[in-house]
């Protein structure tokens, strides 16, 4: 467990008992101030993405980094796979050509203090636009009807993710997510636009004619 202490600079996680000749250092995992920040940070943001903690981590390095304020990734690594191994954060690589996705399990949860539920990595967007001014757009393109509750929690993450969220879907996909999206509260709603596919395929058609004649 971490101990505790309420001057203390470091919290310390022990793995295993103690024996005899035991020395009462060995096993254990230090954290640092910096450790606990981050970590309590990664449980209120629920998932981040590791070149997040890069800038995290780099912000509060004890030493100057080689890139100002961005730890290096190799040490990011590092610091993650040593809370990996204290059993604080899963991470998880979606997609081989991103980095891995991370967030704090339930006992790095309850250790930081935070009540929140183990979360798992996020829905991975078809596309992403991003805008001049900063923002993204979220792009979506629905063949299939998901299940309504699962449609659900895609709609209400993209919702808190996205400052635009573009769906382009076939029927009956595009009646399900009408429905969903109508659920959400009407600031959240507003950020969603719906588009039918057989109308882009018409148009595309119908523009290819015009081209022919």
């Amino acid at each position: 467990m971490i101990q505790k202490q309420q001057e203390a600079r470091t919290r310390t996680m022990r793995r295993g008992s103690a024996s005899p000749g035991y020395r009462s250092d060995k096993g254990c995992i230090h954290l640092t101030e910096r450790d606990v920040r981050a970590l309590t940070w990664i449980g209120q943001q629920y998932v981040v993405c590791l070149d997040q903690i890069q800038h995290i981590l780099g912000r509060e390095a004890p030493v100057p980094t080689k890139e100002p304020g961005r730890l290096t990734l190799k040490r990011t690594r590092a610091t993650v796979a040593r809370w990996c191994e204290a059993g604080l954060v899963r991470q998880q690589k979606i997609l081989s050509s991103h980095h891995a996705w991370v967030w704090l399990s339930l006992v790095g949860l309850q250790e930081m203090g935070l009540s929140y539920r183990s979360h798992t990595p996020p829905h991975v967007v078809d596309g992403e636009l991003r805008l001049a001014e900063g923002g993204r757009v979220a792009i979506e393109v629905e063949l299939t009807a998901k299940a309504p509750r699962r449609l659900a929690a895609i709609v209400d993450e993209l919702a808190g993710r996205y400052a635009r969220i573009w769906y382009f879907a076939d029927e009956p996909c595009r009646t399900l997510v009408e429905a969903v999206v109508e659920q959400l509260d009407p600031p959240l709603r507003a950020t969603f636009s719906i588009v039918s596919l057989a109308v882009l395929r018409g148009e595309a058609s119908h523009r290819q004619g015009r081209r022919d004649e």
